[in-house]
This record gives structure tokens, C-alpha cells and sequence, in this order.
């Protein structure tokens, strides 16, 4: 099986880690954690091309990938291109599942938690007129969500306030009552999963690119033959920045099935 590069800024992209380990047990799997530079979904799109090139390329030398996921919505939305030119081995994106949601939607009524930066991208535009132009779309941004999620992977639970403070411009919307799926356009947000259906008013379809993405992984890894490997078939971890609280935050991890954690 492949040795698979999962790369985000946060911890956001485990969700995509822990979902292929369960899915390709054998594959060797490094997820990179850009904490140094953590959060991407403010960064101007030059400075975001400029710095997931630069740290993705030391990446791609340290680790010496079969094939990498670009574990993060703002990252894929805007780099992904760039970096398919730049190297030859296959690079998975995960963009905002509108498709599939306005597949779902009875209503057609549909919204969008993401990042400030992927809210107002012009790939969420195109995915739009492409796959859900008979749609009505609910976009919120929010940088919150994304440090509530965060904080939940080093083992402070969210607070209920926060998050429905985060939400409550989705439910005030002209057109919530309308509203029957939401789209979760961050990795980061897989991991409120249970929390967001908690403080929502009713039920909804929740949508996220986990499964696809996994799916598309497995497919491209089959007959794969890695060379000769500096990695074993557990999940690690890797930090551009040493982090706070590194033993606790390394024994949460194990929790979650990775085996260490390492700085770059």
C-alpha cells in the first residue's frame, strides 16, 4: 500500500487521516499539520499560494509521498492547480461538497460552513454555476468554528455558547426555514460534527467530503507499490511548529489512533 501525505494547516485534516486509516489499514499515512502558519482561512490567496508551496515542497522531500491529500477546503480551493503542475505523483483536494448536497436538498435550499477565505473564493462561485445553479445557497464564514474545532482535537470541549453564537446568522437567515442541508466546507468541522446537530433548531442533512475523498484515495492507491519505505503502517503526525502542551496533546492523538508526533 502507498505511503499517503494528509496536509492541512491545523488538525482539521486528521478527520481525512482517521477516515483512511480505517479505510487502507496497510497504507503508511504522515499527516502535516502547518501549525506555524495555522489559521489559512484569513490569508490573502498570494500569501496562502506562497506558503503551502514552500512548506508542501519540504514536505514532499522529508516524507517522499505516493500521493498526497490536500486536507483542507481554503488550501484546495486556491493552491491545488499550483501544486498538481509542481509535482508528479497524485494530489487529492477537498473541496465543499455542493454537489452532493444539492443532490440531497428536497428543498433546495442549501448552506455552507466554511472559512471566511472559501466563502468568498471564486471556486465556490464556479462549484455554484456547475453543480447547484437551481440552488439557493447560505454561505457563513466563520474563523471561530475552526479554532472551537481546534481546540476540541487538544481536549478542551467546545462551549455551547460559542457555538451558538457561531451559528445563529444561519438561522437568522431570510431563508432558514427553507434550509434543509449544510455543508460542512472544513475538515476541521467533521470533528463538531455531534455538537453543530445539537445547537441546529431541527434536524438537517449533514454533508461533508470525507467519505469521497477517502473513496478517491483508495481508488488511485490500487496497485500502487511504494519504494522502500522510511515509515511503518501506523499514522504519525507532524508539526511545522512545536506545540503547546505537547505530551497531553501527543496522548489525545493516540486516542484518536495516530502513534506520535513529531516536529519537521
Amino acid at each position: 500500500m502507498p505511503r499517503i501525505l494528509i496536509f492541512d494547516s491545523g488538525f482539521g485534516g486528521l478527520s481525512i487521516g482517521r477516515a483512511l486509516a480505517q479505510r487502507l489499514p496497510d497504507a503508511s499515512l504522515i499527516c502535516a499539520c502547518d501549525n506555524e502558519a495555522f489559521p489559512y482561512g484569513l490569508k490573502s490567496a498570494r500569501s496562502l499560494m506562497e506558503r503551502v508551496d514552500q512548506i508542501f515542497s519540504r514536505l514532499v522531500h522529508y516524507t517522499q509521498p505516493d500521493m498526497a491529500v490536500i486536507a483542507c477546503n481554503t488550501a484546495s480551493t486556491v493552491v491545488l492547480p499550483q501544486l498538481r503542475r509542481r509535482h508528479a505523483f497524485p494530489i487529492v483536494g477537498v473541496v465543499p461538497a455542493v454537489k452532493p448536497a444539492a443532490s440531497l436538498s428536497s428543498s433546495k435550499v442549501i448552506a455552507l460552513l466554511a472559512t471566511p477565505a472559501t466563502v468568498e473564493g471564486e471556486y465556490l462561485q464556479q462549484l455554484v454555476t456547475d453543480h447547484a445553479p437551481h440552488c439557493t445557497l447560505i454561505t457563513l464564514g466563520s474563523m471561530k468554528l475552526v479554532e472551537l474545532a481546534e481546540a476540541k482535537l487538544h481536549g478542551t470541549p467546545p462551549c455551547s455558547r460559542l457555538l451558538r453564537d457561531s451559528l445563529s446568522p444561519l438561522w437568522e437567515h431570510p431563508q432558514s426555514l427553507q434550509l434543509d442541508t449544510v455543508v460542512l466546507g472544513c475538515t476541521h468541522f467533521s470533528w463538531l460534527g455531534e455538537e453543530l446537530a445539537r445547537q441546529a433548531p431541527r434536524p438537517f442533512h449533514w454533508v461533508d467530503s470525507t467519505l469521497a475523498v477517502t473513496e478517491q484515495v483508495a481508488k488511485l492507491s490500487r496497485g500502487m507499490s511504494p519504494g522502500c519505505r522510511r515509515w511503518s503502517s501506523d499514522a504519525r503526525v507532524l508539526l511545522t511548529s512545536p506545540a503547546r502542551n505537547a505530551r497531553r496533546l501527543a496522548r489525545r492523538l493516540n486516542q484518536l489512533g495516530f502513534a506520535s508526533l513529531q516536529h519537521l
